[in-house]
């Protein structure tokens, strides 16, 4: 064994938790890795260490390896204990998180009917012209040959002879086929007939007979109200350089409503002073934002550039507050936490703590102002206007307008 380590575990659990905010994961999936760092923590205080290492970490995945093995744990246990080691050790060794989302699978390696080729071939052109990102590609070009793999054994050549049954009848070979979720899989064949429907006139009842089931629970979203930011913001001591920094990164939250991510990977070049607007590209949809630079956000990002920013010729806006100065890799939400925590913030909010809190924030008080929800999703940058659509289950007051009556309605005991 090499020599002990002197990094304390909470610091790097506490990093890659950070991580995952900064990355914009769903609130699910933090909370999910969340539950996996603590079956970390408590393996390391039954062993009394308090420092992080590699082997202590080996040999905590082997043991629930053995588990998953055993059937003592599910596969839904065992994934992201795995991956939340992997996110640590990439931590502890290189000082960053450079473990990406896993890759899709290529698809098996059969020979394609000219016929069903041309159709995927079409189809992944048709996706390409809707901007997806490369990795949603993939994964929909995976399914989708899965499914013209099963057409081709059941010589099923020509769309026009598709039909419902023949469709249902594709699931067992598809869900065969597939390690992840087979939800995510007819999900991908529904979009794909859908296309078929719109392009090649087969009957609108085939891609309804995918039944994707209840539609999932969504949380409901709420951001900080004007009164927590401004604690918020106000517990900020702007007399120093760090102050003066996180100040204009929560300021700039706060009037844009800017993912943490595009705030981050912000550089100088982004800020057009002589007409007021911020110019960049969503890390997110890798489209163009083009937003007006407010006098507040303007007066914070001018105080920080001129009396706080390090002097170094790195392009990024935001930087590190110790030498070698360079980009932010993390911390942002460890950030609004603390500054959340000095202000009393952190035990009364409903909204969850972090630079997302400032986003979702515009986004209710847009709601509020009755601004039409395609001018929300615009300024927040959503690729999916269903997306925008969450922010409506804040809105009580409208949503009351839209229940039934219960008048006349007599249920029985066996309906309630």
């Amino acid at each position: 064994m090499g020599e002990k380590s002197t990094t304390k575990l909470k610091a790097i659990l506490d990093g890659v938790i950070c991580y995952l905010h900064d990355c914009n994961y769903e609130d699910s999936t933090i909370e999910t890795y969340q539950a996996a760092i603590a079956k970390i923590q408590r393996f390391y205080e039954e062993r009394g260490e308090q420092n992080y290492s590699t082997e202590d970490s080996a040999l905590f995945l082997d043991l629930k390896q053995k588990e998953y093995a055993d059937g003592l744990i599910s596969r839904r246990v065992w994934l992201p204990l795995r991956r939340a080691v992997f996110m640590s050790n990439e931590l502890y060794s290189k000082g960053q998180i450079e473990v990406g989302r896993r890759h899709t699978p290529e698809p098996p390696a059969k020979p394609m009917s000219g016929i069903c080729q041309s159709l995927l071939t079409a189809y992944l052109l048709s996706l390409k012209s809707r901007n997806l990102k490369p990795a949603s590609i993939e994964l929909e070009k995976y399914n989708v040959t899965l499914f013209l793999h099963y057409l081709d054994e059941h010589t099923i050549g020509d769309v026009s002879l598709l039909t419902s049954k023949i469709v249902l009848d594709a699931i067992p070979y598809i869900k065969k086929s597939r390690q992840e979720t087979l939800s995510h899989a007819l999900g991908s064949v529904r979009r794909f007939l859908e296309y078929l429907v719109v392009h090649f006139g087969i009957s609108e009842a085939i891609p309804m007979s995918l039944s994707l089931g209840v539609a999932r629970h969504k949380k409901v979203i709420f951001g900080f109200t004007d009164e927590e930011a401004s604690r918020i913001l106000s517990a900020v001591d702007t007399s120093t350089p760090i102050g003066k920094r996180d100040f204009a990164i929560m300021t700039l939250a706060y009037e844009t409503g800017l993912r943490s991510i595009d705030i981050k990977n912000m550089h100088l070049a982004n800020i057009d002073w002589n007409h007021s607007e911020i110019q960049l590209i969503q890390s997110k949809t890798q489209k163009t934002m083009i937003l007006p630079l407010t006098k507040n956000a303007g007066d914070a990002l001018a105080d920080y550039i001129l009396h706080g920013r390090p002097e170094c010729n790195s392009p990024y806006l935001f930087l590190s507050a110790e030498k070698p100065y360079g980009e932010l890799i993390s911390g942002l939400y460890i950030m609004v936490k603390k500054y959340a925590a000095l202000s009393g913030v952190d035990k009364e909010t409903k909204a969850a703590i972090g630079l997302h809190g400032f986003r979702r924030r515009l986004g209710v008080a847009m709601l509020d102002a009755h601004v039409p929800l395609s001018t929300i999703s615009e300024v927040l940058g959503h690729a999916q206007k269903n997306t925008t659509k969450r922010y409506l289950s804040v809105d009580i007051e409208r949503l009351s307008n839209c229940a039934m009556p219960m008048q006349g309605y007599a249920p029985t005991r066996e309906e309630l």
